[in-house]
């Protein structure tokens, strides 16, 4: 009866009885296929069309948080992650949240998608409800996304340790900006975590099929008709859809330009680009890129060109950005493409990267999740096979011969490497390592001493305002003091003692500011459990 009810739902039916179905779905004692409420998930499904994004967007969060009484099924677990990865949504990321702990046998790579909504949630975080989709309210039950977040990674236990400095973090130089309740929480949850067995699974890394799996099970080989497909390119070019999209493999993406979640459309672009430069620095000569706009009537020519150059999408023949002027839904149809309107209007979409073959056809697909540029380099590489331009015979015989350079590189370049400033933030760090300490030395060039004092303050300004979003405030702390030693001790000789201790003190904060955020946070934790040792000893 149920299953139905579930089937016969659509863009006609009413919202107050879709979402009563749904809480009559989590009443206890019912007899359902969990599958066929999963396929409501998809932004394909019918009852999303001619609804607003805010509508639909509170219906799945409603249909998402149903999971945690009835269970989720393997089949819906790209769905909450997605949405963990990539909504700012307090209402979908506590729903999704929620989710997590209907999973019966739930693997540790969850626990990065938990971890990334922390901090796409932490400043936009509020009160949600899910005891009625209209109200009243059963305000015993209040919740948050950080709530459940937290206390979803307490379920996972020791599955969630290898985020433990993310939530060491958290802690220390974050916890202001918690309620009273999440930094219990979050206390709780840390110390659940720590007590735990470690996971014996492959931790970081969920299984492939999870990436791939499609909303509807169609071949990547059947015969799909696009020969009717008007495009028209960035350059305001009308073509058909095998001019451009037969011959070469090509790496397809969709997105369009009104989407303002940095983390669908705007960092699929992003990836895009940077796809371009691998496949440029791997030598193909068959591999082509497209961008596809989901929104044909208002991405014309000249936005898709400037929202294209503003992102750093390299424009040429191999490489373009298209609307459908003809057939956009026979390609929506075709490709199982994963969006939905009201009326011309994109309300929900998701994220998906193609590879297609030279005949046309999908090869391989990428949906729900950002994939990474390795991701679907490793797949071109299976596809296309080692068609690169030959390396030349003398480059081949450099290779061979380790010279003296090359044995002394092995040793030098890793050192190198590891104190090389990598960020705009570790150059700045060691302007200040050279611009205070380069003061004792220049007694009789006193411009020089306001220049280099000058780039400290610059470079103490900036590590005060980034504080919260890198190491903290310790590094900033410590290359304050070392800046007024060493500027006291200039101005009234202090002695040896005290330069040493400024220019140690220098050294250090350069050091830790360019440490990464984990290599960072598990030193500071290290340290502090050998403190709390110490002083209860």
């Amino acid at each position: 009866m149920i299953d139905q009810q579930i089937k016969g739902l659509n863009s006609d039916t009413p919202t107050e009885v879709i979402t009563g179905l749904i809480d009559s779905i989590k009443k206890p004692g019912q007899r359902f296929n969990t599958s066929s409420l999963v396929e409501l998930l998809s932004e394909r499904h019918p009852i999303y069309k001619n609804r607003s994004s805010i509508a639909s967007s509170h219906i799945r969060g409603y249909l998402i948080e149903a999971f945690h009484t009835i269970g989720m099924p393997q089949k819906g677990l790209p769905y909450i992650l997605e949405e963990l990865e990539t909504s700012f949504s307090p209402y979908i990321v506590a729903a999704a949240a929620k989710a997590v702990r209907g999973i019966k046998e739930p693997h540790s790579g969850i626990v990065a998608f938990l971890n990334k909504s922390i901090y796409n949630i932490w400043q936009a975080d509020a009160i949600v409800n899910y005891s009625s989709f209209l109200g009243p309210y059963d305000q015993t039950v209040n919740t948050t996304a950080l709530k459940e977040i937290f206390k979803s990674l307490q379920w996972l236990e020791g599955k969630a340790q290898y985020v433990l400095p993310d939530l060491y973090h958290l802690e220390t130089q974050m916890a202001e900006y918690f309620s009273s309740e999440n930094r219990k929480l979050l206390t709780e949850c840390i110390e659940t975590i720590e007590k735990a067995d470690a996971s014996v699974d492959d931790c970081c890394t969920l299984p492939i099929e999870v990436y791939n799996q499609k909303d509807n099970h169609q071949s990547s080989k059947s015969e799909i008709a696009l020969d009717n497909i008007m495009l028209q390119d960035h350059e305001g070019n009308l073509l058909e859809w095998n001019d451009y999209f037969k011959g070469k493999y090509t790496v397809l993406s969709f997105f369009y330009t009104k989407c303002h979640n940095p983390r669908k459309c705007i960092q699929t672009i992003y990836n895009l680009a940077n796809i371009q430069k691998k496949i440029k620095a791997s030598n193909y000569s068959d591999i082509q890129t497209a961008a596809i706009t989901y929104d044909p009537t208002y991405d014309t020519s000249s936005i898709l060109k400037s929202y294209g150059n503003n992102r750093n999408y390299h424009f040429d023949e191999s490489n373009r950005m298209f609307r459908v002027t003809d057939g956009m839904r026979s390609l929506i149809e075709n490709l199982d493409i994963g969006v939905n309107y009201k009326g011309a209007e994109v309300n929900v979409h998701r994220i998906e990267v193609y590879i297609i073959n030279p005949e046309g056809k999908i090869e391989r697909s990428f949906l729900r999740f950002q994939a990474e540029d390795n991701l679907i380099m490793d797949a071109l590489e299976e596809l296309v096979g080692n068609e690169k331009l030959p390396v030349s015979k003398k480059t081949e015989q450099k290779s061979k011969k380790p010279t003296i350079t090359n044995r002394l590189s092995t040793i030098v370049l890793p050192i190198l490497i590891a104190f090389f400033p990598k960020c705009p933030m570790c150059w700045m760090a060691y302007f200040n390592l050279i611009g205070i300490s380069s003061i004792v030395s220049v007694s009789y060039q006193p411009w020089l001493v306001y220049a280099f004092a000058g780039l400290a303050i610059f470079n103490l300004v900036n590590l005060y305002r980034l504080s919260k979003k890198r190491n903290g405030l310790f590094p900033f702390y410590l290359a304050l003091v070392g800046m007024l030693l060493l500027g006291l001790n200039y101005w009234l000789e202090l002695g040896s003692l005290i330069m040493v201790l400024g220019f140690l003190l220098t050294l250090t904060s350069t050091l830790l500011s360019s440490l990464s955020f984990k290599q960072y946070h598990k030193i500071s934790h290290f340290i502090n459990e050998k403190w709390i040792s110490l002083k209860y000893a």
